[in-house]
C-alpha cells in the first residue's frame, strides 16, 4: 500500500510539473521582443515565419551579426532592428555584405528604412517599386526595403497581399537558406543552447528527463528479478494505418480522410520541390518528372484513383484502403529523399 501511494504521488507530481511547463511555454511567446519570430502577439513575426516554412521556404534563424564575411548564398531578413543592439557601424557592415552579392530583406518600423536613408544620395543605385516596397540593386547584391507592419501577426490576419510580395521576391532569389536574423533584437551570438532551443524541444527535453527518471525508478524495483520471455508476434505491414482507415470507414468520413492524407502528401512535396503548396498541387506530375523522383507509376495510379471509390461495396472499401496506403508511401518517400539531400 505504501509503495502504491508513493507511486501515485510521484505520478501526480510529474503531471503537475508537466502542466506548469506547458503553461510557461504558452506564455513565453507573448513576452518576447516585438518584430521577432518568437513573439506570437500582434507585433510579432511568428506567423510570417511559420507561413514561409509551411510554403516550403528553407527558413532558419541566425543569432550572428551580419558582416561581409557571411556567406552570400543565404538570404537574410532583418525586421525593425532594436537600437540597443544596432547602430550605424552595423549598417555599414550589412551594406558591405550586400555589396559582395548578398540579398537582404530589411523592413523597418518607419515610413522609410535606414536602407532608404543610406542610399538616398546614391543616385547611381538602380531601384524599382515592387508592391509597396523598394527593390534596390546595390553593387552585386539586392535589398528589399519597406515597412515591417506588412508582415506582423495582426496585419497578416487582415491582409496578406504585401507579405506575398516579400515571399515572391524571396522565391525569385532562390537562396539555399532564408535566415531571420535575431541578433539585432538582443539574441546575441553564442547564446546558451537552452535559450536557442524552440519551446517544443524544451518541452520534449523535460519530458525525456521525467520519463528517464520514471524508468530508472521502475527498473530499480525489478532489479535482480528474472525477466519472462514473451514470444514475438509478427505484425501485419501498415497494421496501424489499416486499422485507422477502417475506423474512418465506419464513421463515414472516407472523402475527408483521403483529402487529409493527400494534403499532407502535397505539403511534403512542396517542401521537397521548394514550391508553394498551390503550385505543387497543380503541377505535381510535372515537378515529379522534372526532378526524376522514382515511383512515378504509383503517383499516377494514386492521382487517377483519387476519390474514385464507393464505400458501400467491398471492392470500393479495398480501393479506399489501398489509396490511403499509397498516399502514405508517397509521403514517406518524398520526406526520406528530402532528408537525404
Amino acid at each position: 500500500m505504501v509503495k502504491k501511494g508513493l507511486a501515485a504521488l510521484i505520478i501526480a507530481a510529474l503531471l503537475a510539473l508537466l502542466i506548469f511547463l506547458i503553461i510557461q511555454i504558452s506564455d513565453s511567446g507573448s513576452n518576447q521582443p516585438e518584430y521577432t519570430i518568437f513573439n506570437t502577439r500582434a507585433h510579432g513575426a511568428s506567423a510570417f515565419y511559420d507561413t514561409l516554412e509551411y510554403l516550403g521556404f528553407p527558413v532558419d534563424l541566425s543569432f550572428f551579426k551580419l558582416t561581409e564575411n557571411e556567406t552570400i548564398q543565404h538570404t537574410q531578413i532583418i525586421l525593425a532592428p532594436d537600437s540597443a543592439y544596432y547602430n550605424s557601424d552595423d549598417l555599414d557592415s550589412i551594406m558591405a555584405w550586400v555589396a559582395k552579392g548578398g540579398r537582404l530583406i530589411f523592413l523597418d518600423s518607419g515610413f522609410f528604412s535606414d536602407i532608404d536613408y543610406y542610399l538616398a544620395e546614391d543616385y547611381d543605385t538602380p531601384m524599382e517599386l515592387v508592391g509597396g516596397f523598394i527593390l534596390y540593386k546595390f553593387q552585386l547584391g539586392e535589398i528589399l526595403s519597406g515597412n515591417v507592419e506588412s508582415v506582423v501577426n495582426q496585419n497578416l490576419k487582415e491582409d496578406t497581399s504585401r507579405a506575398e510580395v516579400v515571399a515572391a521576391v524571396i522565391s525569385a532569389w532562390g537562396a539555399e537558406k532564408v535566415l531571420f536574423n535575431e541578433y539585432y533584437h538582443g539574441f546575441q551570438q553564442n547564446p546558451t543552447l537552452w535559450k536557442v532551443l524552440p519551446p517544443v524541444v524544451k518541452l520534449a527535453a523535460w519530458q525525456l528527463i521525467l520519463a528517464a527518471a520514471a524508468v530508472i525508478w521502475a527498473l530499480g524495483k525489478r532489479f535482480g528479478k528474472p525477466v519472462p520471455y514473451y514470444e514475438e508476434t509478427e505484425r501485419e505491414e501498415n497494421e496501424y494505418l489499416v486499422a485507422l482507415s477502417r475506423l474512418y470507414l465506419k464513421t463515414g468520413t472516407g472523402d475527408a480522410t483521403i483529402g487529409s492524407f493527400f494534403n499532407r502528401f502535397i505539403r511534403e512535396s512542396a517542401k521537397f520541390f521548394r514550391c508553394p503548396v498551390s503550385q505543387t498541387n497543380k503541377n505535381i506530375v510535372e515537378l515529379w518528372r522534372a526532378s526524376e523522383v522514382p515511383d512515378e507509376g504509383l503517383l499516377l495510379e494514386t492521382l487517377k484513383a483519387k476519390g474514385d471509390f464507393s464505400l458501400k461495396s467491398k471492392a470500393g472499401r479495398a480501393k479506399f484502403l489501398r489509396q490511403i496506403a499509397n498516399l502514405q508511401k508517397l509521403t514517406e518517400h518524398v520526406r526520406r529523399i528530402y532528408n537525404e539531400r
